[in-house]
């Protein structure tokens, strides 16, 4: 699934870090400061609300977007928890991914 999301993105034009886990997902947003994050909540080490509160917590990410993608049946409610700015469920819609990727980019550098 992960090598798929990392394909599409490619596609869709944005250069794309990825990480294995939630503790990686957190080293590698320290090193890369991405634009944006997208997380699924199902995650081995470090689950998606655990990650979603020490990124809050952690100067230097605490600000970076998180869109939730997720198969996780309460994927809204997760989101809402713990601060996510967006959730889509999986399947992905490759339209609907995109829009959202680019209504938060677009927010996030007005």
């Amino acid at each position: 699934m992960r090598q798929m999301m990392r394909d599409l993105l490619g596609t869709l034009g944005h250069e794309v870090v990825e990480a294995a886990d939630g503790l990686e997902g957190v080293i590698v947003a320290l090193r890369t400061h991405p634009d944006l994050i997208i997380l699924d909540l199902m995650m081995p080490l470090i689950p998606g609300g655990s990650f979603l509160d020490f990124k809050h917590d952690t100067p230097g990410i605490q600000n970076i977007p998180v869109l939730i993608v997720s198969a996780h049946s309460e994927a809204h409610e997760v989101a809402r928890k713990h601060g996510a700015e967006g959730w889509m469920t999986k399947p992905v819609r490759i339209l609907e991914l995109s829009n959202r990727i680019t209504a938060m980019l677009s927010v996030e550098h007005d």
